[in-house]
Protein backbone atom coordinates (compact mmCIF):
# COMPACT_ATOMS: atom_id res chain seq x y z
CA UNK A 1 0.00 0.00 0.00
CA UNK A 2 1.42 3.15 -0.75
CA UNK A 3 -1.18 5.76 -1.22
CA UNK A 4 -1.69 7.91 2.46
CA UNK A 5 -5.31 6.82 2.80
CA UNK A 6 -4.73 2.99 2.01
CA UNK A 7 -1.71 2.96 4.36
CA UNK A 8 -3.77 5.07 7.14
CA UNK A 9 -6.55 2.18 7.03
CA UNK A 10 -3.56 -0.84 7.21
CA UNK A 11 -2.35 0.78 9.96
CA UNK A 12 -5.22 1.50 12.14
CA UNK A 13 -7.79 -1.29 10.99
CA UNK A 14 -7.16 -4.51 13.62
CA UNK A 15 -7.93 -6.96 10.78
CA UNK A 16 -4.61 -6.38 10.02
CA UNK A 17 -2.20 -8.28 12.28
CA UNK A 18 1.22 -7.77 13.67
CA UNK A 19 1.18 -11.20 15.80
CA UNK A 20 0.41 -12.99 12.75
CA UNK A 21 3.92 -12.36 11.28
CA UNK A 22 5.19 -15.25 13.47
CA UNK A 23 2.40 -17.93 12.01
CA UNK A 24 4.38 -20.62 10.25
CA UNK A 25 2.10 -20.10 6.99
CA UNK A 26 2.46 -16.47 6.38
CA UNK A 27 4.67 -15.03 3.67
CA UNK A 28 8.19 -13.60 4.95
CA UNK A 29 10.12 -10.74 3.94
CA UNK A 30 12.99 -12.45 5.56
CA UNK A 31 15.08 -15.63 6.29
CA UNK A 32 15.84 -14.76 9.67
CA UNK A 33 14.20 -13.79 12.44
CA UNK A 34 11.88 -10.92 12.23
CA UNK A 35 12.41 -9.79 16.07
CA UNK A 36 10.73 -11.19 19.29
CA UNK A 37 6.85 -12.29 18.85
CA UNK A 38 6.29 -11.10 22.54
CA UNK A 39 7.36 -7.54 21.70
CA UNK A 40 5.40 -4.60 22.23
CA UNK A 41 6.25 -4.18 18.29
CA UNK A 42 4.76 -7.40 17.82
CA UNK A 43 2.21 -8.00 19.62
CA UNK A 44 -1.95 -7.33 18.91
CA UNK A 45 -4.44 -6.13 20.55
CA UNK A 46 -5.44 -6.97 24.12
CA UNK A 47 -2.07 -7.81 25.35
CA UNK A 48 -0.52 -5.01 23.11
CA UNK A 49 -3.49 -2.82 25.16
CA UNK A 50 -2.58 -3.44 28.44
CA UNK A 51 1.50 -3.69 28.11
CA UNK A 52 1.15 -0.57 25.93
CA UNK A 53 -1.03 1.45 28.68
CA UNK A 54 1.35 0.31 31.53
CA UNK A 55 4.31 2.02 30.44
CA UNK A 56 2.75 4.95 28.44
CA UNK A 57 2.30 7.04 31.58
CA UNK A 58 6.13 7.06 31.57
CA UNK A 59 6.42 9.19 28.62
CA UNK A 60 3.48 11.86 28.58
CA UNK A 61 4.20 14.71 26.96
CA UNK A 62 5.40 17.30 29.92
CA UNK A 63 7.80 14.14 31.16
CA UNK A 64 9.18 14.04 27.58
CA UNK A 65 9.83 17.74 27.46
CA UNK A 66 11.63 17.93 30.78
CA UNK A 67 14.19 15.86 28.99
CA UNK A 68 14.86 18.55 26.67
CA UNK A 69 17.73 20.66 28.94
CA UNK A 70 19.27 17.34 29.68
CA UNK A 71 19.60 16.53 25.58
CA UNK A 72 21.00 19.69 24.52
CA UNK A 73 23.65 19.43 27.22
CA UNK A 74 24.72 15.80 26.00
CA UNK A 75 24.81 17.49 22.06
CA UNK A 76 26.57 20.61 23.48
CA UNK A 77 29.11 18.33 25.21
CA UNK A 78 29.62 16.34 22.34
CA UNK A 79 29.77 19.29 19.65
CA UNK A 80 32.78 20.31 22.03
CA UNK A 81 34.42 16.98 21.61
CA UNK A 82 34.36 17.15 17.75
CA UNK A 83 35.52 20.78 17.43
CA UNK A 84 38.49 19.91 19.84
CA UNK A 85 39.52 17.58 17.88
CA UNK A 86 39.45 19.43 14.93
CA UNK A 87 37.94 19.02 11.33
CA UNK A 88 37.26 16.32 9.27
CA UNK A 89 35.15 14.76 11.33
CA UNK A 90 32.65 11.42 11.29
CA UNK A 91 29.02 13.42 12.16
CA UNK A 92 27.73 10.21 12.85
CA UNK A 93 30.69 8.65 14.96
CA UNK A 94 31.22 12.06 16.69
CA UNK A 95 27.40 13.50 17.36
CA UNK A 96 24.77 11.53 15.32
CA UNK A 97 25.09 7.97 16.85
CA UNK A 98 26.41 8.82 21.13
CA UNK A 99 23.60 11.96 21.05
CA UNK A 100 20.89 9.35 20.60
CA UNK A 101 22.34 6.13 22.89
CA UNK A 102 23.84 8.77 25.80
CA UNK A 103 19.98 9.96 26.20
CA UNK A 104 17.92 6.86 25.85
CA UNK A 105 20.47 4.90 28.22
CA UNK A 106 20.82 7.12 30.47
CA UNK A 107 17.21 7.31 31.16
CA UNK A 108 16.59 3.91 30.93
CA UNK A 109 19.95 3.62 33.75
CA UNK A 110 22.09 1.32 31.35
CA UNK A 111 25.78 1.57 32.95
CA UNK A 112 27.85 3.45 29.95
CA UNK A 113 30.17 0.57 30.12
CA UNK A 114 27.46 -1.82 28.10
CA UNK A 115 26.37 0.86 25.78
CA UNK A 116 28.78 0.03 23.00
CA UNK A 117 27.48 -3.76 23.11
CA UNK A 118 24.32 -2.77 23.17
CA UNK A 119 24.43 -0.59 19.86
CA UNK A 120 26.43 -3.84 17.82
CA UNK A 121 23.76 -6.36 18.92
CA UNK A 122 20.74 -3.62 18.09
CA UNK A 123 22.51 -2.66 15.00
CA UNK A 124 22.71 -6.96 14.15
CA UNK A 125 18.98 -7.71 15.34
CA UNK A 126 17.70 -5.29 13.56
CA UNK A 127 19.07 -6.10 10.09
CA UNK A 128 16.67 -7.77 7.12
CA UNK A 129 18.85 -9.48 5.57
CA UNK A 130 22.73 -7.47 6.16
CA UNK A 131 23.53 -10.32 8.42
CA UNK A 132 23.16 -13.81 8.54
CA UNK A 133 20.41 -15.60 10.51
CA UNK A 134 22.82 -17.11 13.12
CA UNK A 135 24.03 -13.64 13.70
CA UNK A 136 20.79 -12.28 13.96
CA UNK A 137 19.80 -14.90 16.15
CA UNK A 138 22.57 -14.39 18.34
CA UNK A 139 21.96 -10.46 18.87
CA UNK A 140 18.32 -11.06 19.68
CA UNK A 141 19.92 -13.89 22.66
CA UNK A 142 22.30 -11.07 23.70
CA UNK A 143 19.76 -8.55 23.93
CA UNK A 144 17.28 -10.70 25.87
CA UNK A 145 20.03 -12.37 28.18
CA UNK A 146 21.29 -8.51 28.90
CA UNK A 147 17.61 -7.15 29.75
CA UNK A 148 16.87 -9.55 31.82
CA UNK A 149 19.79 -9.25 34.21
CA UNK A 150 19.17 -5.57 33.85
CA UNK A 151 15.91 -5.72 35.43
CA UNK A 152 16.78 -8.26 38.09
CA UNK A 153 19.10 -5.87 38.71
CA UNK A 154 16.86 -2.81 39.16
CA UNK A 155 14.05 -4.95 41.04
CA UNK A 156 16.85 -5.53 43.77
CA UNK A 157 18.59 -2.03 43.54
CA UNK A 158 16.28 0.49 42.25
CA UNK A 159 17.62 3.96 40.95
CA UNK A 160 16.57 7.38 39.64
CA UNK A 161 15.84 5.75 35.87
CA UNK A 162 13.46 4.91 33.90
CA UNK A 163 13.69 1.49 34.16
CA UNK A 164 13.42 1.59 38.16
CA UNK A 165 10.26 3.61 37.99
CA UNK A 166 8.88 1.52 35.53
CA UNK A 167 9.21 -1.96 37.86
CA UNK A 168 8.49 -0.50 41.18
CA UNK A 169 5.12 1.37 40.24
CA UNK A 170 3.83 -1.20 37.47
CA UNK A 171 5.13 -4.88 39.39
CA UNK A 172 1.67 -5.51 39.53
CA UNK A 173 0.76 -4.73 35.94
CA UNK A 174 4.05 -6.18 33.97
CA UNK A 175 5.75 -9.98 34.89
CA UNK A 176 9.52 -9.53 34.81
CA UNK A 177 9.05 -11.56 30.87
CA UNK A 178 6.99 -8.96 30.27
CA UNK A 179 8.90 -5.91 31.47
CA UNK A 180 12.15 -7.33 29.61
CA UNK A 181 10.22 -6.77 26.60
CA UNK A 182 9.59 -3.72 26.83
CA UNK A 183 12.75 -2.37 28.29
CA UNK A 184 14.63 -3.95 25.56
CA UNK A 185 12.17 -3.07 22.24
CA UNK A 186 11.98 1.14 23.74
CA UNK A 187 15.72 1.36 24.04
CA UNK A 188 16.77 -0.77 21.27
CA UNK A 189 14.26 0.54 18.65
CA UNK A 190 14.31 4.02 20.12
CA UNK A 191 18.25 4.84 20.09
CA UNK A 192 18.82 2.82 16.25
CA UNK A 193 16.27 4.38 14.60
CA UNK A 194 16.87 8.13 15.80
CA UNK A 195 21.06 7.76 15.64
CA UNK A 196 20.16 7.05 11.49
CA UNK A 197 16.77 9.74 11.51
CA UNK A 198 19.63 12.85 12.88
CA UNK A 199 22.47 11.41 9.99
CA UNK A 200 19.92 11.65 7.68
CA UNK A 201 18.51 14.49 8.61
CA UNK A 202 22.23 16.39 8.73
CA UNK A 203 22.96 14.96 5.34
CA UNK A 204 20.39 16.31 3.92
CA UNK A 205 21.08 20.08 5.57
CA UNK A 206 24.44 20.07 4.50
CA UNK A 207 24.28 19.37 1.29
CA UNK A 208 21.44 22.05 0.90
CA UNK A 209 23.15 25.51 1.87
CA UNK A 210 20.34 27.72 1.55
CA UNK A 211 18.33 25.50 3.89
CA UNK A 212 21.40 25.00 6.43
CA UNK A 213 21.90 28.80 6.72
CA UNK A 214 17.95 29.87 7.00
CA UNK A 215 17.44 27.33 9.55
CA UNK A 216 20.95 28.89 11.22
CA UNK A 217 19.11 32.02 10.95
CA UNK A 218 16.08 31.49 12.74
CA UNK A 219 16.66 28.24 14.67
CA UNK A 220 12.78 28.50 15.74
CA UNK A 221 12.10 27.04 12.45
CA UNK A 222 13.54 23.73 13.16
CA UNK A 223 10.78 21.97 14.63
CA UNK A 224 8.37 22.62 11.61
CA UNK A 225 11.96 21.56 9.74
CA UNK A 226 12.69 17.87 11.54
CA UNK A 227 8.72 17.05 10.76
CA UNK A 228 9.76 17.85 6.67
CA UNK A 229 12.67 15.73 6.69
CA UNK A 230 10.68 12.69 8.68
CA UNK A 231 8.44 13.06 5.83
CA UNK A 232 10.63 13.47 2.87
CA UNK A 233 13.96 11.50 3.85
CA UNK A 234 12.92 8.40 6.71
CA UNK A 235 15.03 6.33 8.31
CA UNK A 236 12.04 3.84 8.01
CA UNK A 237 10.56 3.19 5.08
CA UNK A 238 7.60 0.90 5.93
CA UNK A 239 5.80 -2.05 7.71
CA UNK A 240 4.64 -5.27 7.65
CA UNK A 241 0.81 -6.93 8.50
CA UNK A 242 -0.80 -9.93 7.51
CA UNK A 243 -4.18 -9.54 6.71
CA UNK A 244 -5.94 -12.18 9.29
CA UNK A 245 -9.87 -11.95 6.78
CA UNK A 246 -10.87 -11.19 3.41
CA UNK A 247 -10.50 -7.45 3.19
CA UNK A 248 -11.02 -4.64 0.35
CA UNK A 249 -9.00 -1.93 -0.04
CA UNK A 250 -9.01 0.58 -3.54
CA UNK A 251 -11.62 -2.14 -5.09
CA UNK A 252 -8.54 -4.71 -4.83
CA UNK A 253 -9.48 -7.77 -2.61
CA UNK A 254 -7.09 -8.72 -0.29
CA UNK A 255 -6.89 -12.76 0.82
CA UNK A 256 -6.80 -14.24 4.50
CA UNK A 257 -2.72 -14.64 5.15
CA UNK A 258 -1.80 -12.21 2.67
CA UNK A 259 1.30 -9.57 3.68
CA UNK A 260 0.29 -6.33 3.39
CA UNK A 261 3.14 -3.75 3.23
CA UNK A 262 2.34 -0.16 4.61
CA UNK A 263 4.58 2.11 2.66
CA UNK A 264 4.94 5.01 4.93
CA UNK A 265 7.52 6.32 2.69
CA UNK A 266 5.51 6.48 -0.39
CA UNK A 267 2.82 7.22 1.46
CA UNK A 268 4.50 10.73 3.02
CA UNK A 269 4.37 11.92 -0.75
CA UNK A 270 0.87 11.57 -1.63
CA UNK A 271 -0.38 14.68 -3.33
CA UNK A 272 -3.60 14.14 -2.47
CA UNK A 273 -2.20 14.44 1.46
CA UNK A 274 0.60 17.02 0.88
CA UNK A 275 0.53 19.72 -1.54
CA UNK A 276 3.64 19.77 -3.72
CA UNK A 277 4.47 16.60 -1.87
CA UNK A 278 8.02 16.18 -4.00
CA UNK A 279 9.39 20.36 -2.53
CA UNK A 280 10.98 20.25 0.60
CA UNK A 281 9.07 22.60 2.60
CA UNK A 282 11.20 23.23 5.90
CA UNK A 283 7.61 25.18 7.00
CA UNK A 284 4.84 23.00 6.05
CA UNK A 285 2.34 24.29 8.23
CA UNK A 286 0.08 20.83 7.86
CA UNK A 287 2.32 18.07 7.78
CA UNK A 288 0.57 14.79 8.54
CA UNK A 289 3.55 12.49 7.63
CA UNK A 290 3.06 8.49 8.90
CA UNK A 291 6.92 7.79 9.46
CA UNK A 292 6.13 7.43 13.56
CA UNK A 293 3.41 5.08 12.23
CA UNK A 294 -0.35 5.88 13.43
CA UNK A 295 -3.19 3.79 15.48
CA UNK A 296 -2.33 1.41 18.39
CA UNK A 297 1.35 0.80 17.31
CA UNK A 298 2.04 4.12 17.05
CA UNK A 299 5.68 4.81 18.19
CA UNK A 300 5.92 5.11 22.28
CA UNK A 301 9.17 6.95 21.82
CA UNK A 302 8.41 9.49 18.95
CA UNK A 303 7.75 12.32 21.62
CA UNK A 304 11.59 11.58 22.64
CA UNK A 305 12.73 11.15 19.13
CA UNK A 306 11.30 14.50 18.42
CA UNK A 307 13.06 16.18 21.08
CA UNK A 308 16.73 14.46 20.11
CA UNK A 309 16.41 15.50 16.41
CA UNK A 310 15.41 19.03 17.50
CA UNK A 311 17.85 20.10 20.07
CA UNK A 312 20.39 18.17 17.83
CA UNK A 313 20.17 20.06 14.70
CA UNK A 314 19.64 23.09 17.12
CA UNK A 315 22.93 22.64 18.67
CA UNK A 316 24.86 21.87 15.49
CA UNK A 317 23.28 24.86 13.52
CA UNK A 318 24.23 26.96 16.16
CA UNK A 319 28.00 25.34 16.66
CA UNK A 320 28.95 25.51 13.06
CA UNK A 321 27.09 28.04 10.64
CA UNK A 322 29.85 26.75 7.65
CA UNK A 323 29.53 23.28 8.21
CA UNK A 324 30.35 21.06 4.99
CA UNK A 325 30.48 17.67 3.83
CA UNK A 326 34.49 16.71 3.37
CA UNK A 327 33.91 13.94 0.63
CA UNK A 328 31.77 13.86 -2.55
CA UNK A 329 28.86 12.35 -1.84
CA UNK A 330 29.00 10.09 -4.18
CA UNK A 331 31.97 8.04 -1.72
CA UNK A 332 29.78 7.66 1.16
CA UNK A 333 28.45 4.28 2.17
CA UNK A 334 25.14 3.78 3.20
CA UNK A 335 23.57 1.08 5.06
CA UNK A 336 21.23 -1.63 3.17
CA UNK A 337 19.49 -4.56 4.51
CA UNK A 338 18.52 -3.54 7.72
CA UNK A 339 15.13 -1.68 9.37
CA UNK A 340 16.61 1.30 9.80
CA UNK A 341 18.18 2.78 6.26
CA UNK A 342 21.19 5.79 7.26
CA UNK A 343 24.93 6.71 6.20
CA UNK A 344 27.69 5.10 7.58
CA UNK A 345 29.68 8.12 8.21
CA UNK A 346 29.37 11.51 6.88
CA UNK A 347 32.61 13.01 7.09
CA UNK A 348 32.34 16.80 7.81
CA UNK A 349 34.57 20.17 8.21
CA UNK A 350 33.77 23.23 9.07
Amino acid sequence: MTRHDDVVRVLMDPVFSRAWLFRPDVPRYSDGPIGLPDSLLNLDPPDHTRLRRAVSRAFVPRRVESMRAGVQKVAEGLLDRMEAGGGPADLVEAFCSPLPISVICQLFGVPERDWPALRGWTDTALSLTARSTHEVTQALTSLHDYFVKLVADKRAAPSDDLLSTLITDRQDELSDAEMVSVAGTILAAGFETTVNQLAISAYVLVRNRELYTGLHKDPARVPAAVEELLRMTPTNHGTARIATEDVEIGGMLIPAGSMVLAWTAAANRDEDAFPEPARMDLDRAKNDHLTFGRGAHFCLGAGIARVELQAGLQALLRRFPDLQLAADPSELSWRSGMVAFGPHELPVTW
